[in-house]
């Protein structure tokens, strides 16, 4: 075994460890987890999806 069988052997290690952490640790979506973006949590995303009925300025 020389040092090209060597550095061969770590990089595909190295290859066969880190992706699949990376490809499970990754998340794509903060829904995912039940969080919403910018910090928020899923209970203020539902509160702040219901529709507001507005009024006009007269009707107020």
């Amino acid at each position: 075994w020389g040092w090209r069988q060597a550095w061969l052997i770590a990089a595909v290690t190295i290859f066969l460890t880190v992706v699949p952490i990376a490809f499970f640790g990754y998340v794509d979506r903060p829904s995912d987890l039940g969080q919403v973006p910018d910090g928020g949590n899923y209970e203020t995303k539902i509160l702040s999806d219901r529709r507001v009925e507005s009024v006009t300025r007269d009707e107020a």
